[in-house]
Formats: structure tokens, C-alpha cells, sequence
């Protein structure tokens, strides 16, 4: 494959028939799905979007969102996924900073960008999917004056088409810039390395797709498989749709959701035999949900990944025969590891000086490979920073074992992984630090069953203060989308600083992590 736009191109050329989507009651072919993906791609070159373009998207997990994407991808513009989770003003920030110039929006999340909508002033066109609002145009509507002609504009591989953002250190997210190479490269990886090249398949993807785990759309196009999309993680819907549709993939998902499934008291009323192959990828797995996992479906084969946005996904994985709860220490050991350098993808682990660690010394996660962003939009020198010689710098610190898997101890950043999202702590201090009577707050990620990791606000209130918990979790539920908002708040009268006046957020965590394997 050259470019995405060619996954449903030869599927509709060689797999007409072969249903490729399935969203609720809609079934649509990989002709029909191509038809109406190039649709899309006609209708927005009726707008006057260019090669290189950036068109928004700000829509749940349906055929609605993967054939825009698709559409945006033909035509050689670039697709930027915003969640839709965000707040308005956090959305606001994103669409500027991306130079979009059409969006598209699902009438359940108007409200967000009806908020800014004065702001917006460099989008031309908001295109709605769902009920009509004044002054935007109707998706169904738009696609029905199209052509479904097929497309022939000159794209290169290396050039950009999925542009997401990505939590930043400095508090303001970052855009990744992802390439056609990329994405087929992490999808070829990730097929060849999982073998996941099998007959008569059934994916399901009950994932957001403004998240990089949505790359499963593109995995099952591969290898002209059908997918299953669902526009939210709910349990009970998920054991329905795989007894109903007999889904044979649950990738990329969130331990979370594992946990989940498992503990769904109805679980035995469904089928679920039809599973082969199920992931999860984010953070650990804890050893009990994996015991659970292995002993409530034996024959599913279980992998686990490690990556990050920047990687196009995966840098590497722990495969299933070493993806083991029973048997010899050094085996149940590696339940703890990030597992073993993807297929197609290096890994090392270095120093300060970018020399090599031997087995055992703690240095920091770097990777090679097609899959590696083109860097960061707009911001060069973080770009730099980050891909060094071609390497991608992660940020996260481990070490090898003798047997080559690697062990992560650390974060270089301060970035906190709650159920699967990135959270940025600076961006959580600087709303909470606009309260009166807040004098200095330090947000840090705190151990939590469920979720991994939950945000814990550690503030210095005035003196005569009346400040309550609930009032610092109330204020940001109003400003920031509510996955970033403190689960939990305690006030202090001072923080642990350094010889220069910088508060040491690992001597604020240390009581917090204290017994506890990890001390992220």
C-alpha cells in the first residue's frame, strides 16, 4: 500500500462484496463504504480544500468518522481528530492552532463549538452530521451532491495525514504529525508481529477514534477484514455485539476495560466464543485481571503493547507466549515488562549522552522506525528535542534484562496516564491556580485500582481560607474536560522544593506510591 486512501481502494476493488463496516443497524460494503468515502473527498474539493489542508473532525466512533477520514486522506489534506470530551475553550485552542478550514462536528457535541463558534475565524465550513443547525451545512446532504469518481491527486508517502494532539509539557497540547508511511508502517507492524492476518475476522473497536488506539480501522482494512464500531465502551453492549456479530479482535483497549468485562456479573449469559485475539496497551495489566482474562478465555490469544502517539503507536510488545501468569519466576516476571522491541521497529536505551545502557542501568526509552512522527506542528524546536538523529526520545525511563525486555521505572515528564488518557498536570495547576485563595497547587498522578493512575490536587490555600475539596473539583469541572479533573484534593502548608525554588513533585508522590510496585 502507498497511501490509507489505497486500505479502501483495492478492498473495494478486489472485496466489493465483503462487508467492511458495521455501526449499529448500518452495514456497508467496501464498495459502498468507498463510494461514499469518495463522496467526502469530491465534496471537499468542491469546497476549495487543497492538498495539505487541514480539515477537523470532532465525531464519535461511527462509519461517519472513518469514512470522513478516509475522504480527508484521498484528496492529500490532513485529518485533525479533536476529542470531543474537551472543554470549549480547550477545543477552541486546538482548532486554531491547526489552521482548520473545514469541520466537521456530530450535533451531539454542537454545543462545544457553538460556544467558540465566533472564534473559529479561519474555518470556512462546519459540516453537521445529525439534526441541522443554522448557518452550517448538513453531512448528509453534502455527501449526496458528490461524486463517488474516484480520486487521482499525486500523494507521497512521507507526506502528512493525521494530525492529533497529544498532551505537552509546557501545559498547551501538541500537534503529532503522522504520516501515510507511519500509519502503514505501525499497521504492517503490528499485523506481521500479532499475526493477525486471519480469515473470516470480525474486529470490534469500542474506542474513541480521535485516539491513536482507533489505528484498528486501519488494521482490519488491511487485511479487508470487517470492523465493528461502537460509539462508546459499554459492557453490556460489548458482550451483545460479540455474541451477535461473533468478533473474532478486541484490540488495543484500555486494562480498564478488561476489568471491566470481567467483573460484569452477566458475563456468563453470552457467547464470547468467538474471541481469538485481544490486546491491551496504556498501562499495565494487573496480574489478577490477566489470571481472570486467561482462565475466562482460553483460547484467545493475549498481547500487550507499549507506545505512544509520537510512534504512530507502538514501539513494542509482550507477546502471548511470554504474556504468562503460571510458570517459572523469570517468565511471570515479564507480566511487569513492556515486553520486546515491535517487529520493524528498534528500541534502545541510553544515557545522558545518548550512549547505550547495559542490562540493568536505567536510561531513557528511545525508538526507531516507518512508523515515527514527522514531528510536532508548529513547534520545531520541541520536534528537535524529541527525534535526535532520527531516534524519538519518549521521555519514559527503564532498563533491559538480560533476555532483552524492558522494564519501565520512570517518566521523564510528569505526565499522568489515567484509564488510558494523558494528563497534563501544568494544565490542571493553571486552571486551579485561577481560584482565590489559592496560593500554589501541585498536581500530581496518585495510585488507583481501577484507573491506573487518579489526579490528585496538593494545594497551599490562604491562611483564613474557607476552600473545600468539592470547590477545587467543581471549579475545574466547569474549565477542563472532566477525565483531567482532580479525583481528589489535600491541603498543605508547604511542598518539598529545591535549592532553587522548585517544587519536587517525586518527594510529593513518594507517600503516595509508598508499597507499591511502580513509582510513576
Amino acid at each position: 500500500m502507498r497511501t490509507i486512501g489505497d486500505l479502501i481502494k483495492y478492498s473495494a476493488k478486489y472485496y466489493p462484496e465483503r462487508i467492511a463496516t458495521i455501526y449499529k443497524d448500518i452495514r456497508l460494503t467496501y464498495k459502498e463504504l468507498n463510494d461514499r468515502v469518495n463522496r467526502v473527498s469530491n465534496g471537499l474539493l468542491r469546497q476549495g480544500v487543497h492538498k495539505g489542508d487541514h480539515v477537523g473532525i470532532i465525531c464519535h466512533t461511527s462509519h461517519y468518522f472513518q469514512e470522513i477520514f478516509y475522504g480527508i486522506a484521498k484528496i492529500g489534506a490532513v485529518a485533525t481528530t479533536i476529542n470531543w470530551r474537551l472543554a470549549p475553550r480547550e477545543s477552541e485552542y486546538i482548532i486554531d492552532d491547526a489552521d482548520v478550514s473545514v469541520l466537521f462536528v456530530s450535533d451531539k457535541y454542537w454545543t462545544t463549538v457553538g460556544a467558540v463558534r465566533s472564534k473559529l475565524t479561519k474555518v470556512k465550513k462546519f459540516i453537521l452530521i445529525g439534526d441541522p443547525v443554522e448557518g452550517t451545512t448538513n453531512y448528509d446532504e453534502f455527501i449526496r451532491n458528490s461524486s463517488t469518481e474516484e480520486i487521482d491527486i499525486d500523494i507521497a508517502r512521507d507526506d502528512v495525514v493525521w494530525q492529533l494532539y497529544t498532551s505537552g509539557t509546557t501545559g498547551r497540547p501538541k500537534g503529532v504529525l503522522l504520516t501515510h508511511r507511519s500509519i502503514l508502517a505501525d499497521t504492517e507492524h503490528n499485523i506481521i508481529g500479532n499475526k493477525l492476518n486471519v480469515d473470516n475476522a470480525t474486529w470490534l473497536s469500542p474506542l474513541p477514534m480521535f485516539h491513536v488506539a482507533s489505528k484498528n480501522i486501519f488494521m482490519a482494512a488491511y487485511v479487508h477484514a470487517a470492523i465493528v464500531l461502537m460509539d462508546n465502551f459499554d459492557v453490556k453492549s460489548v458482550c451483545e455485539t460479540i455474541e451477535k456479530e461473533k468478533c473474532t479482535h478486541l484490540l488495543t483497549i484500555a486494562p480498564t476495560m478488561w476489568q471491566s468485562i470481567m467483573d460484569y456479573p452477566d458475563i456468563d449469559k453470552y457467547d464470547l466464543s468467538s474471541l481469538k485475539f485481544g490486546s491491551y496497551s496504556t498501562a499495565p495489566m494487573p496480574m489478577v485481571t490477566i489470571k481472570r482474562l486467561k482462565e475466562k478465555f482460553p483460547c484467545i490469544t493475549f498481547f500487550a503493547t507499549y507506545g505512544l502517539t509520537e510512534a504512530g503507536s507502538s514501539l513494542t510488545i509482550l507477546p502471548t507466549d511470554q504474556n504468562v501468569t503460571e510458570g517459572p519466576d523469570y517468565l511471570r516476571k515479564r507480566m511487569g515488562s513492556l515486553g520486546r522491541p515491535m517487529y520493524g521497529v528498534d528500541v534502545r536505551i541510553v544515557d545522558e549522552d545518548g550512549q547505550d545502557c547495559p542490562p540493568g542501568v536505567v536510561g531513557e526509552i528511545i525508538g526507531r522506525g516507518d512508523n515515527i512522527m514527522k514531528g510536532y506542528w508548529k513547534l520545531p524546536e520541541e520536534t528537535s528535542n524529541t527525534i535526535k538523529g532520527g531516534w524519538l526520545y519518549t521521555g519514559d525511563m527503564g532498563y533491559w534484562d538480560e533476555d532483552g525486555y524492558i522494564y519501565m521505572t520512570d517518566r521523564k515528564k510528569d505526565l499522568i496516564i489515567s484509564g488510558g488518557e494523558n494528563i497534563v498536570p501544568k494544565e490542571v495547576e493553571d486552571v486551579i491556580r485561577e481560584m482565590k485563595s489559592v496560593i500554589d497547587v501541585a498536581v500530581i498522578g496518585v495510585p488507583d485500582d481501577k484507573w491506573g493512575e487518579a489526579v490528585k490536587a496538593v494545594v497551599i490555600r490562604e491562611n483564613d481560607a474557607e476552600l473545600t475539596e468539592q470547590d477545587v473539583i467543581n471549579y475545574c469541572v466547569k474549565h477542563i474536560a472532566g477525565y483531567k479533573k482532580p479525583k481528589s484534593v489535600d491541603f498543605v502548608t508547604e511542598f518539598p522544593r529545591s535549592a532553587v525554588g522548585k517544587i519536587l513533585k517525586k518527594d510529593i508522590r513518594a507517600k503516595y506510591w509508598a508499597g507499591k510496585e511502580r513509582k510513576i
